[in-house]
């Protein structure tokens, strides 16, 4: 292991030296928020709720972003598009429910076919006064399409109803700036002339609208430019040459979203993870290959098309971790939101019908489980492909992970010893997490709890999973977790009521866990014996200073509720609020000696 242990304070100073610093340099987190590219760790149209979502350009210079949509189960592009950005230009958008008989009279939420217009699922909603170019032009209404895991590739076997695009994950990324150059005289002639690129200025805002509104000069010019025909002298330009005009990615993007229910009064606000140093040159695979810039319609520009496969990560002590020369770009994106913990705070108090659930997302996950060519069919640090269980109709990429401890506010982890005297003893014996690791015995250490992520885009509930009625356990979980919708079996619960817990906070482990072993009679292999654990630890990622875990982004959501409350003149208002927590998390320097998972 090559460990070079720099403070920030030194890092800083040899920043010329060692070319660490600089954002060109190796893929990073900017904690000031700006970046080349924003990861944006979910949205959602389940409950009721709506998802805005913003992005900022906070340069000098017009840009060129890829947007793209991705469902929850397997991060399956559903919409992408391309984006051109004038300087300090700001694009806003909503993705809501698709009304029914919204996008044609006779419109068939059942048709299975490439030529289907849907009528069910999410739709993106661009506002009238909303002029930043796309390409294509979206106009006020674009449905997600469920094309890529319907038919793509064969299918993936997944869920291939359209309400799996009902949530999931998004991302922008940085194709190029569009050259705006900068006002000059000819010597000769003193006439004032423009180095800016004919892309430059399409897209930077100016008073042309008819009646002088501010508005790109010419979105038509950015999509003709895609369009193969030869009526103007631009017009399939970027087809011939997609470098045109383009430069390498400059950074300062900003964005987030907010999570919108208008029915309960309530929004849940995040920002976006940013990236820098994920492109230098404008180009894959480290100036060698094609150019980011990509037409729209394709699944390119992805997490896995920059060309610094190299990641720096700070530790807790100030100390900076190097990745090394990494395989791929992508694993320098997942190596900087690599994490061997995940901690949030969780609260279900009773007397504000305190709710709370948790997002943990795996933005790079697909790349790692997916259309992976090796034998195993999947790529460490994940430990198995996407592919269907036997004891599953759906295809699934399972990652077992531990709860490894829920505490109360009052650093407890075991049950309230008051409870006899609440009437709310919990079964202490009983898994915390629901539903279980298929086979996993129901003796399991309640400080030590595996379950299984499954997929991409993972919710966790919060709240009592059963109660006894004369001493029958019944199953009590909804049928969709109460904020963000997600529907039953998708989520999971981690049952705090099961300790006497209204409230504290919980640890995941995503490094080392116990793996269920399931014993069977050797005479019969269908005739189960028994179960023990065995300890697994998955590989690092990185050369130089490895690190374990797994790559996450993600949030705890938390909302209260004290009912009707009388206001001015006698009015009554329904109080709800609530909060948006990022994760909280630690880093953890790989081993030289690991244990091969079992799958």
């Amino acid at each position: 292991m090559n460990r070079k242990n720099l403070t920030a304070a030194v890092l800083a100073g040899l920043a010329g030296v060692a070319g660490i610093a600089g954002s060109a340099q190796a893929v990073n987190i900017n904690p000031d928020g700006t970046g080349q590219v924003l990861l944006y760790p979910y949205y959602t149209i389940n409950a009721g709720n709506v998802t805005l979502l913003s992005v900022v350009n906070t340069s000098d210079d017009a840009k060129a972003v890829k947007v793209r949509f991705m469902e929850s189960e397997n991060s399956q592009e559903v919409l992408d598009f391309n984006l051109y950005m004038s300087a300090y230009d700001v694009w806003t958008a909503a993705i809501v429910p698709i009304e029914e008989g919204e996008m044609l009279d006779d419109c068939d939420p059942d048709l299975n076919d490439d030529t289907a217009v849907y009528c069910e699922g999410p739709k993106l909603t661009i506002a009238d006064d909303e002029t930043t170019c796309t390409v294509p032009a979206l106009g006020g209404n674009q449905p997600f399409l469920p094309f890529q895991y319907q038919f793509l590739n064969g299918g993936d076997d997944g869920t291939q109803t359209q309400d799996r695009m009902n949530e999931g994950h998004f991302e922008m990324i940085e194709m190029g700036t569009l050259i705006t150059g900068e006002v000059l005289i000819d010597k000769d002639t003193g006439e004032e002339y423009n180095e800016a690129s004919w892309a430059g200025i399409a897209a930077t805002h100016g008073p042309y609208g008819p009646n002088k509104e501010w508005q790109p000069k010419s979105c038509d010019d950015l999509i003709k430019a895609w369009v193969n025909h030869d009526l103007d002298a631009n017009d399939g330009d970027w087809i011939v040459d997609p470098t045109d005009g383009v430069e390498a990615p400059s950074g300062g993007l900003f964005g987030g979203a907010a999570i919108v229910n208008p029915m309960r009064g309530s929004m849940h606000s995040y920002d976006a993870t940013a990236l820098n140093g994920w492109s230098d040159t404008g180009f894959s695979n480290e100036g060698f290959g094609d150019s980011i810039h990509h037409r729209p319609g394709t699944t390119l520009p992805n997490l896995d098309s920059g060309d610094r496969p190299f990641g720096y990560v700070f530790s807790e002590e100030g100390d900076v971790y190097e990745s090394g020369y990494l395989d791929r770009s992508v694993d320098a994106v997942s190596y900087v939101l690599m994490h061997d913990t995940l901690m949030n705070e969780y609260t279900t108090e009773k007397g504000v019908s305190g709710e709370t659930e948790w997002v943990v997302t795996f933005p790079t996950k697909r790349f790692y489980v997916w259309d992976v060519t090796n034998d195993d069919g999947y790529l460490p640090p994940f430990t198995t492909a996407w592919e269907e269980l036997p004891e599953a109709d759906l295809a699934t990429a399972c990652e077992t992970v531990e709860l490894r401890t829920m505490w109360d506010r009052e650093e407890r982890t075991e049950p309230d010893p008051t409870c006899e005297d609440l009437g709310n003893c919990p079964g202490s014996e009983d898994p915390v997490v629901s539903p279980p690791r298929p086979g996993q015995p129901p003796e399991v250490d309640p400080a030590r709890i595996p379950f299984e992520l499954c997929y991409e885009t993972n919710v966790i509930r919060f709240g009592a999973a059963t109660e006894k009625d004369d001493d029958v356990t019944i199953d009590i979980l909804p049928d969709a977790t109460e904020i963000l919708g997600t529907p039953k079996p998708k989520y999971l619960n981690f049952d705090n009521a099961k300790l006497g817990f209204q409230y504290g906070w919980a640890r995941i482990d995503m490094d080392d866990y116990l793996e269920t072993i399931i014993l069977t009679d050797p005479d019969d292999d269908d005739v189960i014996i028994g179960y023990e654990y065995e300890e697994r630890s998955r590989y690092p990622l990185g050369e130089d200073d490895p690190l374990n875990g797994l790559p996450f982004i993600g949030f705890s959501v938390t909302r209260f509720s004290n009912g009707f409350i009388p206001v001015e003149d006698g009015q009554d208002v329904f109080s709800s609020y609530g909060g948006l927590f990022k994760h909280k998390s630690s880093r953890k320097m790989g081993s030289d000696i690991q244990i091969d998972p079992l799958r």
